[in-house]
Parts: structure tokens; sequence; C-alpha cells
């Protein structure tokens, strides 16, 4: 989308994707599966949930939370991001 501001043109880009899904690899090796769906609310801001579930030892694991991202440099679609996680942790032994 194009804009005329006092003379000069400026372009507004859109982000080609709004939602990405990812996997931590890292989890895996415990193993615990954590998964992340990250949703582009504008171009440089996004909200994510997380959840994971799995075992370690003679131990369950669930992990709840969410992210609030800003893109600092670029956008949704690529670039570098800074924000907050609030995450919330809990395992518990097996009988």
């Amino acid at each position: 989308m194009k804009s005329k501001s006092e003379g000069s043109t400026y372009s507004v880009s859109q982000p080609k994707f709004h939602t990405t899904i990812t996997i931590s690899p890292l989890h895996l090796a415990l193993p615990v599966v954590e998964l992340m769906g990250e949703f582009s609310l504008q171009p440089k801001i996004s909200l994510a949930a997380i959840g994971g579930i799995g075992s370690y030892m003679d131990f369950s694991i669930v992990e709840l939370g969410g992210q609030f991202n800003y893109y600092l440099i670029g956008d949704f679609d690529q670039g570098m991001q800074g924000g907050v996680e609030l995450l919330y942790e809990t395992s518990e032994k097996f009988n």
C-alpha cells in the first residue's frame, strides 16, 4: 500500500505470514515436547502461546506460558525481536 505525505511517497508493507508454529529441539533431549504458536498483531508486534509436556527421570513436566514481542529490526516475516515471556513450569514425581 502506498501513501503520499507532504510530497513524499513511502511504502508500508504488510507481513506475508501471520502465524508461526515452532518446536524447541533442545527440550527433546529430556524428552519434553515444547510448542509455541506466535501470532502477528501488527507488522512489528506479536503474541505467542507456549505449551510443553513430557518427562525426565521420575518426573512429569508441564509448561504453559506466553510472550509479547516487539520487532526491533525488521518485522514479523524476518527480524530481530525483543520482548517479555511469562512461563509456568511444574513437575511431579511419578508414584
